[in-house]
């Protein structure tokens, strides 16, 4: 998911006179009106990749997320990682961005004889930004969960849970520390953007 804020009609104080900020004028995504503290705001929201056209520029603020990874089947696997997560503000001109936006990764398919692996979250864009995909969970025993935006959880058996990226989220959870037994057969949780992936507990 991909969100543009242009800013409101607002007056600033600057240079010893009030000056008046005048809104972004664009198109694309779904729009929306929102008032905060008596501003109004346009919020542009992208589910799909689509362009962003600005006829008019100036400052706004944006919200990139990239999409979340699925996870593998089996009872060793790590948890998919979340999506990345960037938001800042930035200055536009009057020109076409293109946005993208990325889709979240199947998980492994049903299987009764194996472990279907999972599917890495695909990136998301905008003005230059790349918010990275999740990174799927490790599938089989000790693998590494993969890295992404937030990192896979590692799969069970001392698999470590993968990296997440620093300013978009976490790394994935550790998989139970073991060689044996069923007590050993956890993998860790996927990471989010706001904390670490869950390490996998030994129940003994």
């Amino acid at each position: 998911m991909v969100s543009v804020v242009g800013g409101g009609f607002l007056r600033y104080f600057k240079q010893d006179s009030w000056r008046t900020f005048d809104p972004v004028v664009a198109t694309g995504g779904t729009q929306s009106d929102v008032t905060i503290d008596g501003i109004a705001y346009r919020i542009h929201t992208f589910t799909t990749s689509d362009d962003f056209v600005v006829s008019r520029g100036g400052e706004i603020e944006y919200l990139v997320v990239g999409g979340g990874a699925g996870a593998p089947t089996g009872n060793v696997s790590g948890g998919g990682g979340a999506g990345g997560v960037v938001a800042a503000s930035t200055s536009v001109t009057a020109q076409t961005y293109p946005v993208t936006v990325g889709g979240g990764g199947p998980g492994g398919a049903t299987s009764t004889s194996s472990v279907q692996v999972g599917t890495d979250g695909q990136d998301s864009s905008f003005a230059g930004v790349t918010a990275f995909g999740g990174g799927t969970g490790g599938a089989s025993v000790g693998a590494t969960g993969g890295s992404g935006g937030s990192g896979g959880g590692g799969a069970a058996r001392n698999g470590v849970g993968g990296a997440g990226t620093a300013g978009q989220g976490n790394d994935g959870g550790d998989g139970v520390p073991g060689t044996t037994g069923l007590n050993t057969l956890a993998g860790g949780g996927g990471g989010g953007a706001g904390a670490v992936g869950g390490n996998a507990v030994n129940n003994t």
